[in-house]
């Protein structure tokens, strides 16, 4: 069933886009996973060619362009919970299958591997990624449960959105077509379906 999206958000096909050095970026987690977990397509969930291919060419002429790239705690819990089923999926192809449980508790020298594929992709989103603290207090979650009536995002998103607020951030770097519906945001995309939208309904610019 096709997207019925409506898109408040400006949005930029970053495949025609240079960023520049005057450009904050939030980056969204799947981003940082196609960057820098190697082990990506070798699950059951691989990637689409386009976004092994489009965004990380695009984080890689922002950081050489010195462009600032923002990531916040959740893209750790994020990122690690991405890791961790992949690596699971790549276990059960050679193994008799096991839950997500099992795989965590059960096989002790499989699990340190894991530990070390997350501990190496994150030390790498460091290198890259500044830190947007995080507060969840009650008047975060407040404001995002009141946003949520206005948009479509689930949770993780929905604080992404408060926090990029609140620094002052509008640009984000995603594949995620709900950030589209999120007025006041710029988003970077490569997704097909928001791009399309989004020239559709006269919120595609060009910088």
């Amino acid at each position: 069933m096709p997207l019925n999206l409506t898109v408040q958000a400006s949005v930029v096909d970053l495949r025609g886009d240079i960023p520049q050095a005057s450009d904050p970026f939030f980056v969204d987690t799947n981003v940082w996973y196609w960057l820098t977990y190697t082990r990506s397509k070798l699950g059951n969930r691989s990637p689409h060619p386009y976004q092994i291919t489009h965004y990380p060419r695009y984080i890689t002429k922002a950081i050489a362009t010195q462009s600032r790239l923002y990531k916040c705690g959740l893209t750790h819990s994020e990122v690690s919970h991405l890791v961790e089923n992949n690596e699971r999926d790549i276990y059960n192809r050679q193994n008799p299958e096991c839950n997500t449980k099992e795989f965590r508790h059960n096989f002790p020298n499989v699990r340190m591997n894991v530990v070390q594929e997350i501990q190496v992709v994150w030390q790498q989103i460091e290198q890259f990624g500044n830190t947007l603290e995080l507060l969840l207090d009650d008047r975060l979650i407040a404001q995002a449960d009141q946003r949520l009536a206005q948009v479509q995002l689930d949770g993780y998103d929905l604080f992404i959105v408060e926090l990029m607020f609140q620094n002052g951030i509008v640009n984000i770097i995603t594949d995620d077509c709900d950030f589209v519906t999120v007025p006041g945001l710029t988003v970077y995309t490569a997704n097909t379906t928001a791009v399309e939208e989004a020239r559709r309904q006269g919120q595609l610019i060009k910088r």
